[in-house]
C-alpha cells in the first residue's frame, strides 16, 4: 500500500502576494486612522458637499468655511436654519467598522487584497455619499415641513437609511468578494485519489 502526501500551502498569514496583502491593510488602516483623528474635518466636508446640492434643490443655502453646518432657508419663510453635523451624524462611525472588516477580508488568503482594498474603499466612498444624501433630505425635510420634517427624515426615516446602508454595503461586499474568490478557482493542487 502506497500513500501520497501532498504538501499543504503554508500557513504563514499574509499567503499569495505578501507585498501586495501588507500594503493593501496600510491604506486601510491608514485610512481609518486618518478617518478617525480628522472626524471634525469630515464633518466640515460633509455639511460643504451637502450645500450645492441644497442651493439646487432650495434655491439657495450656504456653508461658511471650516464650519460643519449648512445652512438653508428657514421653513417660517424668514431667516435661516442650521444644520450641524455633529459626529454620531457623521459618516466617520459608519465606515470605521467598514474599512475594519476590510482589512479582515484582505488578510483573508481565498481575496484578491487588491479587490478586497478596493472594494472596501468603495464601500467608504458609498456610504459618506448616502450620508451626504441624509443631510440633504433633512435640510429638505425641515424647509419644507419644519420641526415635524426634521423629527421624521433625522429620527426614523435617517434611521433605518443608515441601518439600509450598513446591511446593504455589507451585502454589497460579500457578493462582490465572493465572486472574486469564485473566479480564481481552486487555489491547492488537487491530488489524484
Amino acid at each position: 500500500m502506497t500513500v501520497a502526501v501532498a504538501p499543504s500551502e503554508p500557513l504563514a498569514l499574509p499567503g499569495r502576494r505578501p507585498v501586495a496583502r501588507a500594503l493593501s491593510v496600510a491604506v486601510l488602516v491608514a485610512v481609518a486612522v486618518a478617518a478617525a483623528m480628522r472626524a471634525a474635518d469630515i464633518q466640515v466636508v460633509e455639511a460643504a458637499v451637502a450645500r450645492p446640492v441644497l442651493a439646487v434643490l432650495l434655491g439657495q443655502a450656504e456653508h461658511l468655511p471650516g464650519s460643519d453646518k449648512v445652512f438653508y432657508p428657514n421653513y417660517t419663510g424668514v431667516g435661516w436654519r442650521s444644520l450641524q453635523i455633529t459626529p454620531l451624524c457623521s459618516a466617520t462611525p459608519l465606515v470605521l467598522p467598514i474599512l475594519a472588516l476590510g482589512v479582515l477580508a484582505v488578510l483573508q488568503r481565498r481575496f484578491s487584497p487588491l479587490r478586497a482594498g478596493l472594494v472596501t474603499l468603495g464601500l467608504v466612498v458609498a456610504l459618506f455619499a448616502i450620508n451626504v444624501g441624509r443631510i440633504v433630505m433633512i435640510c429638505f425635510a425641515t424647509r419644507h415641513w419644519g420641526p415635524g420634517g426634521f423629527e421624521l427624515t433625522h429620527r426614523v426615516v435617517g434611521s433605518v437609511l443608515i441601518m439600509a446602508a450598513l446591511a446593504g454595503s455589507l451585502v454589497v461586499g460579500a457578493r462582490l468578494l465572493s465572486s472574486s474568490s469564485a473566479s480564481h478557482g481552486p487555489r491547492s493542487p488537487r491530488v489524484p485519489s
